[in-house]
């Protein structure tokens, strides 16, 4: 079953949580804890329904930002599809208006950046009211960090110098949100002004994880690192309250499946491995890795291997993924891969390994 259609199902048989009898409004938004993102952008195009959707990006909080924009044009690009972007950096000699620009999207997604500057510029120029319109009338509204706070009552923000505040957003979903959730100060300020009473309970999402809601409701929460996750949070006899949401872990297609793979936790430097057999062996012996680096953990499938190590940790600020192909008891090295998380790694190597099994199999003729 498509995922909107899963929407019309679902949608029905969910109870907002803390509501307290408040409306939101009507429309579909997905919204997450970081910025734009490949799994979250391909998510909101297959919201569509689409074969070729229409997405347009915002990337006012950043102040149309170059990096952004250049961002958004190599994910569009990984997926399939045009990009579309809409500055706000403009003059009258620009050839649409920002609402016909709006109007023409199937789904319109919102970047990260500062959110008070964003809800600014956008009250200024009518935005807003522009954006709330076209997810009325059936357009897809995404966002992450800023672009995620804007649709809430408040959110947890560093959009003021020196230091963390609330912010008020727009109101379209009558809640609280904290957006980087895994960040501890951020995390912290949320539960202080939630505990104070200075604002209501609402939804937090680590910077991997997102929320779908459907007119207000929550239809799903998903991630793409099995470690980051979406969260219902509200104070309770002075205290916060954290209910974590079930979670979807987002899979590309081809991905194989739990039960096929094993999941081996090392915990060791190269040079306490020395001696190790098999796989780990063949690593310590050809990988060129220093002695002090950790390896985190190896993952199997078939004659296929991953190793998931920190060498270049203080460089990347992820772990490396090391694939090695066993050709009838020779180890070989078969290329690298990123993984901020060792969790995030697993999925990478779930992806992968059919592809990267198959081109060894072909290399060695097994």
């Amino acid at each position: 079953m498509s995922i909107a259609r899963r929407i019309l199902a679902i949608a029905t048989a969910v109870v907002m949580m803390g509501c307290g009898g408040k409306t939101a409004s009507k429309g579909t938004l997905f919204l997450w804890g970081s910025d734009i993102n490949l799994k979250f952008t391909q998510y909101v195009a297959d919201l569509t329904e689409k074969e070729n959707p229409h997405i347009l990006y915002l990337p006012t909080a950043s102040g149309d930002h170059e990096d952004n924009i250049l961002r958004w044009e190599s994910l569009c690009k990984a997926i399939g599809v045009e990009p579309h972007i809409m500055r706000v950096w403009v003059d009258s000699s620009a050839e649409q208006t920002f609402e016909q620009m709006i109007k023409q999207a199937d789904a319109i997604v919102i970047g990260g950046g500062n959110t008070l500057n964003m809800l600014g510029i956008w009250q200024a120029q009518g935005i807003d009211q522009m954006l709330i319109e076209a997810m009325q009338q059936g357009a897809i509204v995404a966002g992450g960090s800023a672009g995620s706070i804007a649709w809430f009552e408040s959110g947890i923000s560093d959009s003021r110098p020196a230091g963390l505040s609330v912010v008020e957003g727009l109101g379209i979903l009558p809640f609280s949100n904290c957006p980087h959730y895994g960040d501890k100060a951020k995390r912290e300020l949320y539960h202080q002004e939630l505990e104070s009473g200075q604002i209501e309970g609402g939804y937090a999402m680590d910077d991997k994880a997102g929320i779908l809601f459907s007119d207000g409701e929550v239809v799903e929460a998903v991630t793409y690192d099995p470690e980051q996750r979406a969260y219902f949070v509200q104070a309770h006899s002075g205290k916060a309250v954290v209910e974590e949401l079930p979670t979807r872990l987002l899979l590309a297609e081809g991905a194989i499946a739990e039960g096929e793979y094993s999941v081996e936790m090392i915990g060791k430097s190269v040079n306490e491995l020395q001696g190790a057999d098999g796989a780990l062996e063949a690593f310590v012996a050809k990988a060129g890795a220093e002695p002090t680096t950790r390896v985190e953990a190896m993952f199997r499938h078939k004659d296929l291997a991953a190793v998931v190590h920190d060498q270049y940790m203080d460089l990347f600020g992820s772990y490396v993924i090391r694939y090695i192909y066993n050709d009838r008891g020779t180890w070989h090295l078969m290329g690298e891969d990123l993984g901020a998380t060792v969790g995030e790694s697993e999925v990478l190597f779930r992806e992968k390994a059919t592809t990267m099994l198959g081109q060894a199999e072909e290399k060695y003729k097994k």
